[in-house]
């Protein structure tokens, strides 16, 4: 075969695996997400049938927003005796604690467990440990819940047995204002929320917002302490073929980062996070022998986290299959793409209004945040604490 031919089928074969995450993935599960209605749990569960939940709040130097999270869980409809708050604070150097125990000293359902720095998947399994509640939900210091939340999340475990997690939508906006989704990461918000309404049509929602979901805890899973719960946890309970599910009308409110680098820190955490767990995931993934769940967890996380890799191959063959004018054009608008990113990510950068450049710079980012995240992997380095 001819060596041209063979590296153009190349080329096609890595943009291909490229675009699947970021652009056919989303749209397929857009159109599921219309085609295929969501389950829905209607009847409302009474007073009698919820059971008790112990909320886990996660917090690192939390100090501007743990007054208004806690205030948000205790506002929650849901019967007060069958509520417990425990705040835990992974070695905050500002007033979080003294904050959380003053809480405490006001609401009896509130208490406050330190511990020296051991990362937020480690916190939480010690957390656990610490719990008997049936229900275990998770929350984010500085993130704050709807009234109906706490409920929404737990009433689809009463309805059926099989649903072992559930997810609500997390709503981003700038600090000290009321307008959502208008921070650097809205529109992958918009979009991974579209993601996760497909693939809770298809039950295979492979992960959870991490400021605002529940578990039952004999579904609970000891994780590595370098490991991301957010997406480990759902990926090995439907391994086990039980449910996760997406439920749309439990929201948290979240700020959004105010520094574009401080979102590529934390992507590059997650990442980093993401492939630490992908052996024990893709074992579980392919023993469970769900081919929609293959699809799901490959299809969306998998590949993502390669795309930067992927990308620069493609663009290094293409170089190869030069003069042809098809790779010679292709090269030009990826340049152009990028410059146009790079101009988008010195305004954001700079604090200022990207408008249109804001979309291709964040896309551009994330993918940085990948190879950056693959090199600390490749590096023996882990990233089991977070800043944020």
């Amino acid at each position: 075969m001819d060596l041209h031919l063979i590296l153009q089928i190349i080329f096609w074969l890595l943009a291909g695996l490229f675009i699947i995450p970021f652009a056919i993935y989303p749209a397929l599960m857009a159109l599921i997400g219309r085609l295929i209605p969501s389950v829905r749990f209607e009847e409302r569960v009474t007073d009698d049938d919820l059971p008790e939940v112990t909320i886990i709040v996660a917090a690192y130097n939390e100090e501007q927003g743990i007054r208004a999270t806690i205030q948000s869980l205790l506002e929650q409809d849901y019967p007060e005796d069958k509520i417990l708050i425990k705040v835990f604070s992974d070695g905050s150097v500002d007033d979080t604690d003294r904050l959380v125990r003053g809480l405490a000293e006001e609401h009896s359902q509130v208490s406050l467990t330190r511990f020296e720095r051991r990362g937020k998947t480690e916190c939480q399994n010690l957390m656990v440990e610490k719990t008997n509640s049936e229900i275990l939900a998770f929350c984010d210091g500085g993130a704050t819940w709807q009234q109906r939340t706490l409920r929404s999340l737990v009433e689809p475990m009463v309805r059926s047995g099989n649903v072992a997690v559930t997810t609500g939508r997390l709503v981003l906006q700038r600090a000290g204002s009321d307008d959502v989704n208008l921070g650097n990461e809205g529109l992958f918000r918009k979009v991974d929320e579209i993601i996760k309404r497909g693939e809770s049509a298809l039950k295979v929602t492979i992960g959870v917002n991490g400021p605002v979901y529940a578990v039952r805890r004999n579904q609970y899973v000891r994780l590595n302490a370098a490991m991301v719960s957010d997406l480990a946890l759902p990926v090995l309970v439907l391994a086990r073929g039980k449910r996760v599910v997406h439920v749309a009308r439990a929201i948290a409110h979240e700020a959004s980062l105010a520094d574009v680098w401080q979102d590529f820190a934390r992507k590059r955490r997650i990442i980093t996070q993401g492939l630490v767990s992908l052996g024990l995931l893709s074992r579980a993934v392919l023993a469970a022998r769900r081919p929609l769940l293959v699809v799901a967890f490959f299809g969306h996380k998998v590949l993502r986290w390669f795309g930067s890799v992927l990308a620069l191959a493609a663009l290094i063959i293409s170089f190869m299959l030069w003069p042809n004018p098809l790779y010679v054009w292709l090269d030009i608008i990826v340049a152009g793409f990028v410059m146009l990113s790079g101009i988008g990510l010195a305004l954001m950068t700079d604090g200022k209004r990207a408008g249109l450049l804001k979309a291709p710079a964040y896309f551009v980012l994330g993918n940085l945040a990948s190879l950056a995240a693959l090199t600390d992997y490749a590096r023996g380095k882990r990233k089991a604490t977070w800043q944020q």
